[in-house]
């Protein structure tokens, strides 16, 4: 008799218990929850194959969990899951370790969930599911694994949320989207199984939440996002695929919140974000899609709240970090220090101290070298252009 431990080292909690034979499991075998509550127990054959009936249980009660069989390591024949509250979860057959013949699945409340068909491990005919209360949640058809034709979702109360159409698999024509009230909420065209023209969706109030352009799966053209206000929240622009540009983002009240630039789908340059009161929060330098260089931030009151050099993830050299009144964090190695590569290295001498005074007393903005025109040079604080 072998036993595996979680902690080979401390050996306090088993993880198996069983025969092995040429490092294979041969016989019966145990295996354990953390908690020590049994998992599972089965066979296995002399060729250490899984074999018979295997029963699994829930970690938190000890309540049986799945029952099913194996025959030389393929489930066959029924198989059952439980709920922790005892409540049939889940029932079907195998055959050759393929599901066959009719599945059910059930809420914990002992309403079905699902009811499909398979036939050789693909899905087949009508499939059903339903919400707890027994509405309806979603409908549709498959042959040979794949959808095929009209697929809906509906909410509990029984209105009609998503709409799509499938031929062998692949959604054709437009997926249609509402709301609880019926209004409009998603409009995405499909072509080749690919989002193709233009995707536009919509807040409960009918504002305009957002458009975006597609062509071969691919985004292209401009990114527009709106508040529920009506009010932008985001403005960028993508060429084949990946974000090119100058990306704004607003708050509700149209106040600029952030600003970066992206070519080829990385940042690059200049990444700015204010506070709601326009307060300046972050300003960091992108090279490739990472922050490299000078990292500042500042707390919404205008203290600074961060100033030290990244590379990448990883801080470097002297940092220095304050609380909301403008007191140096010191005496941990996540707070103020001296970094390299990351790690903490040592305190701040006195020099640095100094300097971390000097910093909080100005806490104007320090000079970010970078390669990349500022976009704020086109743009003011509100976003609107400056120069075309």
């Amino acid at each position: 008799m072998t036993v595996e431990y979680f902690d080979p080292e401390t050996k306090l909690l088993k993880r198996s218990e069983g025969e092995t034979l040429y490092g294979k499991y041969v016989g019966k075998r145990t295996f354990w929850h953390k908690n020590q509550q049994v998992a599972k127990e089965g066979q296995y054959d002399d060729q250490g194959r899984m074999t018979g009936e295997w029963k699994e249980y829930h970690r938190t009660n000890g309540l049986p969990s799945a029952a099913y069989s194996y025959v030389r390591d393929e489930l066959e024949g029924p198989f059952l899951k439980w709920h922790p509250n005892g409540q049939k979860a889940e029932e079907g057959r195998y055959a050759g370790g393929l599901k066959e013949g009719e599945w059910v699945t059930w809420h914990l409340n002992g309403k079905e969930a699902t009811k499909a068909r398979f036939d050789a491990g693909k899905e087949i005919g009508e499939f059903t599911a339903w919400h707890e209360d027994g509405s309806v949640k979603e409908r549709g058809r498959f042959e040979n694994g794949t959808r095929v034709g009209v697929h809906e979702g509906f909410t509990p109360s029984g209105q009609l949320y998503a709409r799509a159409e499938y031929k062998d698999g692949v959604p054709v024509g437009t997926i249609q989207g509402w709301h609880e009230d019926g209004s409009e909420r998603h409009l995405l065209p499909m072509e080749g199984g690919e989002p193709n023209g233009e995707e536009k969706a919509w807040w409960e109030n009918g504002q305009l939440r957002y458009t975006k352009t597609w062509k071969n799966g691919r985004r292209v053209g401009p990114d527009l996002q709106y508040h529920r206000n009506g009010n932008r929240h985001i403005q960028g622009r993508y060429v084949d695929g990946v974000l090119q540009g100058v990306v704004r983002e607003w708050y509700d009240d149209g106040k600029l919140g952030g600003l970066i630039t992206f070519q080829s789908g990385q940042k690059v340059g200049l990444g700015r974000n204010w506070y709601p009161n326009g307060q300046l929060a972050v300003l960091d330098n992108y090279v490739a899609d990472q922050p490299l260089g000078l990292h500042q931030t500042w707390h919404e009151s205008g203290v600074r709240k961060q100033f030290g050099n990244l590379d990448g993830e990883k801080r470097r050299g002297t940092w220095f970090i304050w609380d909301a009144q403008g007191t140096l964090l010191t005496g941990n190695p996540q707070a103020s220090g001296f970094f390299r590569d990351g790690t903490f290295e040592r305190p701040l001498n006195a020099d640095e101290l100094a300097g971390a005074e000097q910093l909080q007393k100005n806490t104007e903005p320090m000079p970010v070298e970078t390669d990349v025109v500022d976009p704020l040079k086109l743009f003011d604080l509100s976003g609107e252009p400056i120069e075309d």
